[in-house]
């Protein structure tokens, strides 16, 4: 949005609130006045306040110990506040200080200037106090209202006044210390009242925690009687499973079962690795038992002793039966006998050989019972040690359960005595820091401000109404509404009211605002686009009553006396009025031209303006729109055109009936007339909208009745474009102008303001080539 478009929307708003500033004034006077109404009917009150100090007490110490609680407690505090502000509390506090009987709960007697309930300023005036703020402070909440419900025979009126009075708020620095305040038209009795509310608050307070700690201990002896039972019931339990699984000492027998298990898993361990070691050799040997040769080659062969002395032997016979038989031969007596011990030594090698390797079974047999007996030995402890552990879970589980019940019982027996040491403690968290003194002087009513802010509520609430009405206002009221529907704005005219004589004001006052006015409008026409001025010109409008005929008089009038020949022609056959304005004859007219086909120029009659002939409408025809587009019209336009320079036709609005749009193409530009407030926004746009369809040159729109003091604001600037600096009554008087009687005709807005003065000569020279 730029500078000046913003500007603009200023302007229109602050249009818009001088053009309603009746209806925001009316609103201002009726607020402030209900704001001073009530606040004279108002009776001083005061306030009264009492500060106190309340710590957070950890209400549960006795059952967590060893729990830290934080010093302050939003939800604690915000507990404390609810319940200074109960009904139990201010049932207490009404019964204590008896103020049922209390003329500070009584309703004040009626002013004089009261106002009745039924009649309407009295809703206002309600409605007024419910928007002040300091109305909920205010002693009217304080009254007792007729409640016919009654609780421990205190009114429930009485007791919701009570709490309607009374306020609860904590310091800004700190939580911990509270104000109490108490509102109300009597200062010691409010003083009374909130210091009482304090002190039933503590004792209150105390007679909850005694309450809370019989009940806490109530239910502690109840808890206690049923876990002795229950202890008593689980070690029960305990010994008869021990005696029923034989059990002494069950960790004792649960060491013995892991050693005697350890020792077993060793055992069996080094059977198995004897037993591998010789199921290994064995079945070597039962690899090579065919194999003599080979068998020998064992090492459990060879580390035998007695073989290998055999052996030894057997190579020393082999060697003397080697030596010998180089000297004796193969059948010599000691050959042979040599023969026979090596033989001999032969079969001993052999049956030791095979008595090792039958030793080597023997032994893996032995290995391998050995093993087995150990590995069944072993699977018998780990079954009694699995055995041991099943009654040990169960032992563990009884146990646990009766300590558990124990250590329970215990703790129940502690709490209650800290529950009956904390029932006798007198101490409270609470305590009043600084006592409600007796209030010297009112807080209310603030007559200035309630007064003040009735002048901005009236304001605003006038304001609103005024953009409302405007907003639901679909009236042609400015230039930017007709330049919003695509036409050129040409002009405006001011209100003013004529009569059978000042209709045709520019010849009656000339030197009016209204007469300006229509020059300038004059001056628009001529100068309306880049061709030539239009010499057929139709005015229109969109629909009744929006003065199209008086503009047209106006308008060729001082077309006529700017030198021009100008004939106007009433083509409005439906409601004819310009020999009215003309006073002229109305027996025949253009419709008798078009009809009877006589000479057109035979019924033109001449007016006492130089230089301006008129055309009457004559005898209203029936078919006035068969008339306008016959071709008799088109020759009678053109024998018009031949004599004068300007032919200004008055036609009905276009929305009435077909006769303007029929006319429309005969001429060369459309004056369409608006009426300020009068004419429909969406009127005026299907007129301009039926104009265009046919293809007709509108010239523009003149802004008719347009009331200048109510819409002063934002004309002001179109009087300067204008009218010049001064205004129109300003330009060569000179101070002489005489005073006349004054009539009811909108003067210029800075013509007041600069009556009188003279105006420089060039100026005034270029005012006149204007005119």
């Amino acid at each position: 949005m730029t500078a000046s478009s913003q500007e603009i929307h200023l302007k229109d708003y602050l249009r818009v609130i001088l053009k309603r500033k009746w209806i925001i004034s009316t609103f201002l006077v009726i607020v402030v006045t209900l704001a001073v109404l009530s606040s004279l009917k108002k009776e001083p009150f005061y306030r009264a306040t009492v500060r106190l100090s309340i710590q957070k007490q950890n209400a549960n110490v006795v059952l967590f110990p060893n729990m830290a609680f934080p010093l302050y407690d939003p939800d604690y505090y915000q507990t404390q506040y609810t319940i200074l502000r109960s009904r139990p509390l201010a049932e207490r506090v009404i019964k204590k200080l008896k103020l049922q009987e209390s003329p500070e709960f009584k309703a004040p007697p009626r002013p004089k200037f009261s106002l009745d309930i039924k009649t309407p300023v009295y809703w206002l005036l309600k409605k007024v106090k419910a928007l002040n703020p300091f109305s909920k402070s205010s002693v009217a909440k304080g009254v007792i209202k007729p409640f016919n419900s009654k609780k421990n025979g205190i009114s429930q009126g009485l007791i919701n006044a009570f709490i309607g009075r009374l306020g609860v708020s904590p310091m800004k620095d700190t939580k911990m210390v509270v104000d109490l305040r108490f509102t109300g038209r009597y200062p010691h009795i409010i003083a009374k009242i909130v210091n009482a509310v304090a002190e039933e608050y503590i004792n209150m307070t105390m007679e909850a925690k005694i309450e809370v700690a019989q009940k806490m201990m109530a239910k502690l002896t109840e808890q206690l009687a049923q876990h002795k039972v229950k202890v008593e019931e689980s070690e029960i339990a305990l010994q008869k499973y021990k005696e029923k699984k034989n059990i002494v000492s069950l960790e004792e027998r649960q060491n013995i079962v892991v050693q005697r298990l350890s020792q077993l898993n060793a055992l069996v361990t080094g059977a198995k690795t004897e037993r591998i070691a010789i199921e290994t050799r064995y079945k070597e040997l039962k690899k090579l038992a065919n194999q003599p040769e080979m068998i020998e080659s064992l090492p459990s062969i060879l580390s035998n002793t007695m073989i290998q002395r055999f052996k030894t032997d057997y190579v020393d016979l082999q060697r003397r039966y080697s030596e010998l038989s180089k000297k004796y031969g193969a059948k010599h007596p000691k050959m042979t006998e040599l023969r026979s011990q090596i033989g001999l030594m032969k079969r001993k090698i052999a049956l030791e050989v095979k008595k090792n390797v039958n030793s080597l079974m023997t032994e893996y047999k032995v290995a391998q019972s050995k093993e087995t007996t150990l590995t069944e030995a072993l699977e018998n402890q780990k079954k009694e040690a699995l055995e041991l552990n099943r009654k040990a879970i169960e032992y563990k589980i009884l146990e646990r359960d009766a300590e558990s019940n124990r250590q329970m019982y215990n703790v129940l027996i502690t709490k209650m005595k800290e529950v009956d040491l904390s029932s006798d403690l007198k101490g409270t968290n609470i305590r009043i820091i600084d006592p409600a003194q007796v209030p010297r002087s009112p807080i209310g009513p603030k007559r200035g401000f309630n007064i003040l802010f009735a002048a901005f509520l009236g304001v605003g609430l006038g304001v609103a109404l005024a953009f409302f009405l405007e907003y639901i206002d679909t009236s042609m009221k400015t230039p930017e509404d007709i330049k919003r529907i695509q036409i050129p704005y040409i002009g405006f005219i001011p209100t003013f009211h004529p009569n059978n004589h000042l209709e045709l004001i520019v010849q009656e006052d000339p030197k009016s605002l209204i007469s300006e006015a229509y020059r300038t409008l004059r001056t628009g026409i001529l100068f309306s686009g880049s061709k030539a001025s239009p010499q057929f010109i139709q005015v229109t409008s969109a629909g009744p009553q929006e003065g199209k005929t008086i503009t047209a008089a106006n308008l060729a009038t001082v077309m006529a006396q700017s030198g021009s020949r100008v004939l106007i022609v009433d083509c409005d056959m439906r409601k004819p009025r310009i020999h009215e304005i003309f006073g002229l004859p109305n027996a025949r007219g253009l419709s008798n031209l078009l009809l009877d086909g006589e000479d057109g120029f035979s019924l033109i009659k001449e007016t006492k303006v130089p230089n301006l002939s008129i055309l009457t409408c004559g005898t209203v025809p029936a078919n006035p729109s068969e008339l306008l587009s016959s071709k008799r019209m088109q020759r009678l336009l053109t024998l018009f055109a031949e004599k004068y320079d300007r032919i200004i036709m008055d036609s009905p609005p276009v929305l009435a009936v077909t006769d303007s749009i029929v006319l429309s193409r005969l001429v060369e530009g459309i004056i369409l007339v608006v009426g300020a407030g009068t004419s429909s926004r969406n009127g005026v746009a299907r007129s301009v909208e039926l104009l265009k369809e046919v293809n007709a040159q509108i010239v523009g729109a003149v802004l008719n009745n347009l009331n200048v003091e109510k819409e002063r604001y934002y004309y002001s600037r179109y009087y300067y474009y204008d009218y010049g600096k001064y205004g129109y009554h300003a330009y060569g008087d000179n101070g002489n102008r005489k005073k006349k009687k004054k009539k009811r005709v909108i003067r210029p807005y800075y013509s007041k303001r600069l009556k009188g003065k003279s105006i420089n000569p060039s100026k005034r020279e270029n005012l006149r080539k204007v005119s």
